[in-house]
Protein backbone atom coordinates (compact mmCIF):
# COMPACT_ATOMS: atom_id res chain seq x y z
CA UNK A 1 0.00 0.00 0.00
CA UNK A 2 1.48 3.41 -0.92
CA UNK A 3 1.89 6.20 1.58
CA UNK A 4 -1.46 7.76 2.41
CA UNK A 5 -0.56 10.22 5.17
CA UNK A 6 1.80 13.15 5.57
CA UNK A 7 2.79 14.42 9.01
CA UNK A 8 4.16 17.97 8.92
CA UNK A 9 6.08 19.06 12.02
CA UNK A 10 5.24 22.75 12.46
CA UNK A 11 5.30 23.35 16.21
CA UNK A 12 8.50 25.38 16.51
CA UNK A 13 8.61 29.09 17.23
CA UNK A 14 11.30 29.87 14.61
CA UNK A 15 13.27 31.98 17.07
CA UNK A 16 16.32 32.21 14.79
CA UNK A 17 14.20 34.16 12.29
CA UNK A 18 12.92 36.78 14.71
CA UNK A 19 11.63 39.44 14.43
CA UNK A 20 10.18 38.01 11.20
CA UNK A 21 8.57 35.16 13.19
CA UNK A 22 7.69 37.19 16.27
CA UNK A 23 3.95 36.91 15.54
CA UNK A 24 3.71 34.34 12.75
CA UNK A 25 4.74 30.67 12.61
CA UNK A 26 7.58 29.93 10.21
CA UNK A 27 5.45 27.73 7.95
CA UNK A 28 3.26 30.75 7.16
CA UNK A 29 6.11 32.96 6.00
CA UNK A 30 5.50 34.08 2.43
CA UNK A 31 8.07 33.18 -0.22
CA UNK A 32 7.19 34.43 -3.68
CA UNK A 33 3.71 35.40 -2.52
CA UNK A 34 2.76 32.04 -1.00
CA UNK A 35 3.25 30.50 2.45
CA UNK A 36 5.82 27.74 2.84
CA UNK A 37 2.98 25.44 3.85
CA UNK A 38 1.21 26.22 0.56
CA UNK A 39 4.16 24.84 -1.38
CA UNK A 40 4.36 21.71 0.76
CA UNK A 41 0.64 21.00 0.45
CA UNK A 42 0.87 21.46 -3.31
CA UNK A 43 3.80 19.05 -3.58
CA UNK A 44 2.01 16.46 -1.43
CA UNK A 45 -1.18 16.75 -3.47
CA UNK A 46 0.81 16.30 -6.69
CA UNK A 47 2.04 12.97 -5.28
CA UNK A 48 -1.46 11.90 -4.27
CA UNK A 49 -1.28 12.61 -0.54
CA UNK A 50 -4.29 14.46 0.77
CA UNK A 51 -4.53 13.24 4.36
CA UNK A 52 -2.32 15.89 5.95
CA UNK A 53 -1.70 16.03 9.68
CA UNK A 54 0.09 19.13 10.94
CA UNK A 55 1.61 19.07 14.42
CA UNK A 56 1.12 22.59 15.70
CA UNK A 57 2.61 24.60 18.55
CA UNK A 58 3.44 28.28 18.16
CA UNK A 59 0.79 30.08 16.11
CA UNK A 60 -1.51 27.06 15.97
CA UNK A 61 -4.62 29.20 15.63
CA UNK A 62 -3.15 31.02 12.62
CA UNK A 63 -2.39 27.74 10.84
CA UNK A 64 -5.92 26.50 11.50
CA UNK A 65 -7.48 29.76 10.36
CA UNK A 66 -5.63 29.67 7.06
CA UNK A 67 -5.45 25.96 6.23
CA UNK A 68 -8.08 24.30 8.41
CA UNK A 69 -10.10 23.10 5.42
CA UNK A 70 -7.08 21.29 3.93
CA UNK A 71 -5.42 19.73 6.97
CA UNK A 72 -5.97 17.98 10.28
CA UNK A 73 -4.00 19.06 13.32
CA UNK A 74 -2.69 17.75 16.60
CA UNK A 75 -1.12 20.10 19.13
CA UNK A 76 2.21 19.72 20.91
CA UNK A 77 1.57 21.52 24.21
CA UNK A 78 5.26 21.40 25.13
CA UNK A 79 6.49 23.12 21.98
CA UNK A 80 8.36 25.81 23.91
CA UNK A 81 10.58 23.30 25.72
CA UNK A 82 10.93 20.40 23.25
CA UNK A 83 11.99 19.75 19.67
CA UNK A 84 10.29 17.88 16.85
CA UNK A 85 11.01 14.43 18.31
CA UNK A 86 8.25 15.27 20.79
CA UNK A 87 6.07 16.64 18.01
CA UNK A 88 6.25 13.35 16.12
CA UNK A 89 5.57 11.49 19.37
CA UNK A 90 2.46 13.66 19.83
CA UNK A 91 1.13 12.27 16.52
CA UNK A 92 1.93 8.61 17.23
CA UNK A 93 -1.69 7.46 17.47
CA UNK A 94 -2.33 8.89 14.00
CA UNK A 95 0.51 7.24 12.07
CA UNK A 96 1.14 3.90 13.85
CA UNK A 97 1.15 1.10 11.26
CA UNK A 98 0.53 3.46 8.33
CA UNK A 99 2.79 4.25 5.41
CA UNK A 100 3.52 7.95 5.91
CA UNK A 101 5.77 10.85 5.09
CA UNK A 102 7.24 13.06 7.79
CA UNK A 103 8.29 16.60 6.88
CA UNK A 104 9.90 19.55 8.58
CA UNK A 105 7.58 22.48 7.90
CA UNK A 106 10.37 24.91 7.02
CA UNK A 107 11.69 23.22 3.87
CA UNK A 108 11.03 24.55 0.37
CA UNK A 109 11.70 21.72 -2.09
CA UNK A 110 11.09 20.62 -5.66
CA UNK A 111 7.96 18.41 -5.78
CA UNK A 112 9.78 15.82 -7.93
CA UNK A 113 11.75 14.77 -4.87
CA UNK A 114 8.69 13.03 -3.42
CA UNK A 115 8.02 10.21 -5.95
CA UNK A 116 11.41 8.50 -5.41
CA UNK A 117 10.93 8.79 -1.66
CA UNK A 118 7.47 7.24 -1.94
CA UNK A 119 8.81 4.50 -4.20
CA UNK A 120 11.52 3.37 -1.79
CA UNK A 121 11.35 -0.29 -0.75
CA UNK A 122 13.13 0.39 2.56
CA UNK A 123 11.38 0.21 5.92
CA UNK A 124 12.31 3.87 6.34
CA UNK A 125 13.83 6.24 3.79
CA UNK A 126 15.63 9.53 4.41
CA UNK A 127 15.88 12.19 1.69
CA UNK A 128 19.53 13.24 1.37
CA UNK A 129 21.55 15.68 -0.69
CA UNK A 130 25.09 14.46 -1.40
CA UNK A 131 26.26 18.07 -1.00
CA UNK A 132 27.20 18.90 2.59
CA UNK A 133 25.24 22.04 3.46
CA UNK A 134 26.36 24.07 6.47
CA UNK A 135 24.11 24.45 9.52
CA UNK A 136 22.05 21.38 8.64
CA UNK A 137 21.87 17.79 9.82
CA UNK A 138 24.18 15.27 8.20
CA UNK A 139 23.72 11.53 7.68
CA UNK A 140 26.18 8.78 8.50
CA UNK A 141 25.95 5.82 6.15
CA UNK A 142 27.19 2.26 6.57
CA UNK A 143 26.95 -0.31 3.77
CA UNK A 144 24.34 1.77 1.98
CA UNK A 145 22.11 2.26 5.00
CA UNK A 146 21.49 5.34 7.12
CA UNK A 147 22.67 4.60 10.66
CA UNK A 148 22.58 8.08 12.18
CA UNK A 149 21.47 11.64 11.39
CA UNK A 150 22.44 14.64 13.45
CA UNK A 151 24.38 17.88 13.70
CA UNK A 152 27.42 16.35 15.38
CA UNK A 153 28.42 13.72 12.81
CA UNK A 154 32.23 13.91 12.38
CA UNK A 155 33.20 15.42 9.01
CA UNK A 156 34.86 12.23 7.78
CA UNK A 157 31.64 10.29 8.41
CA UNK A 158 29.21 12.72 6.75
CA UNK A 159 27.54 10.97 3.83
CA UNK A 160 24.99 13.63 2.89
CA UNK A 161 22.72 16.40 4.13
CA UNK A 162 19.29 15.49 5.51
CA UNK A 163 16.51 17.66 4.10
CA UNK A 164 13.98 17.03 6.85
CA UNK A 165 11.84 14.69 4.73
CA UNK A 166 11.43 11.01 5.55
CA UNK A 167 9.14 8.14 4.67
CA UNK A 168 8.18 5.38 7.11
CA UNK A 169 6.69 2.19 5.69
CA UNK A 170 4.26 0.20 7.89
CA UNK A 171 6.90 -2.03 9.52
CA UNK A 172 8.82 1.04 10.73
CA UNK A 173 5.76 3.10 11.64
CA UNK A 174 4.39 0.22 13.71
CA UNK A 175 7.62 0.13 15.72
CA UNK A 176 7.94 3.91 15.92
CA UNK A 177 5.55 4.62 18.84
CA UNK A 178 7.49 2.31 21.19
CA UNK A 179 10.79 3.78 20.03
CA UNK A 180 9.52 7.32 20.54
CA UNK A 181 8.07 6.43 23.95
CA UNK A 182 11.52 5.30 25.09
CA UNK A 183 13.22 8.40 23.75
CA UNK A 184 10.69 10.85 25.16
CA UNK A 185 10.94 9.20 28.60
CA UNK A 186 14.65 10.12 28.71
CA UNK A 187 15.23 13.82 29.56
CA UNK A 188 18.47 13.70 27.54
CA UNK A 189 16.34 13.61 24.37
CA UNK A 190 14.09 16.52 25.28
CA UNK A 191 15.59 18.77 22.61
CA UNK A 192 16.20 16.12 19.95
CA UNK A 193 14.97 15.91 16.37
CA UNK A 194 12.80 13.00 15.26
CA UNK A 195 15.75 11.34 13.51
CA UNK A 196 16.96 10.29 16.96
CA UNK A 197 14.77 7.25 16.28
CA UNK A 198 17.05 5.90 13.52
CA UNK A 199 19.55 3.92 15.64
CA UNK A 200 16.72 2.24 17.55
CA UNK A 201 14.89 1.32 14.34
CA UNK A 202 18.10 -0.09 12.88
CA UNK A 203 18.70 -2.07 16.08
CA UNK A 204 15.33 -3.74 15.50
CA UNK A 205 16.52 -4.93 12.11
CA UNK A 206 14.61 -2.36 10.09
CA UNK A 207 16.26 -1.02 6.91
CA UNK A 208 16.78 2.73 6.89
CA UNK A 209 18.08 3.78 3.49
CA UNK A 210 18.86 7.02 1.64
CA UNK A 211 16.95 8.52 -1.26
CA UNK A 212 18.89 11.18 -3.13
CA UNK A 213 17.81 14.62 -4.36
CA UNK A 214 19.50 14.16 -7.76
CA UNK A 215 20.40 17.82 -7.98
CA UNK A 216 16.87 19.17 -7.51
CA UNK A 217 16.69 22.50 -5.63
CA UNK A 218 15.68 22.86 -2.00
CA UNK A 219 16.38 24.97 1.07
CA UNK A 220 15.69 24.71 4.78
CA UNK A 221 14.77 28.13 6.14
CA UNK A 222 16.35 28.65 9.55
CA UNK A 223 18.03 32.05 9.29
CA UNK A 224 17.37 35.39 7.62
CA UNK A 225 19.87 34.59 4.88
CA UNK A 226 17.99 31.36 4.13
CA UNK A 227 14.74 33.28 3.80
CA UNK A 228 16.22 35.67 1.26
CA UNK A 229 17.90 32.86 -0.71
CA UNK A 230 14.60 30.96 -0.79
CA UNK A 231 12.85 33.79 -2.62
CA UNK A 232 15.74 35.08 -4.73
CA UNK A 233 17.41 31.81 -5.79
CA UNK A 234 15.71 28.56 -4.82
CA UNK A 235 12.07 29.29 -5.69
CA UNK A 236 12.96 30.62 -9.17
CA UNK A 237 14.96 27.42 -9.81
CA UNK A 238 12.03 25.27 -8.69
CA UNK A 239 9.53 27.19 -10.84
CA UNK A 240 11.84 27.13 -13.86
CA UNK A 241 12.29 23.37 -13.53
CA UNK A 242 8.56 22.83 -13.20
CA UNK A 243 7.87 25.02 -16.23
CA UNK A 244 10.31 22.98 -18.27
CA UNK A 245 8.99 19.63 -17.11
CA UNK A 246 7.20 17.51 -19.74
Amino acid sequence: MPADLAVILAAGAGTRLRPRTEKIPKCLLAVGGHALLDYQLGALAASGLRDILVVTGFGAEQILARFGSRIRTVHNPDFTSTNNLHSLWTARAQFAGRDFLCLHADVLFHPSMLPPLLASKADAAMLLDPALVEETMKARLDAGRVVEIGKSIPPDHQGGTFLGLARFAPAASAALPDVLDSLVADPAHRNDYFVACIPALAARGLRVEPVWTNGLPWIEIDFEGDFHRAGAEVLPRILAALKGAP
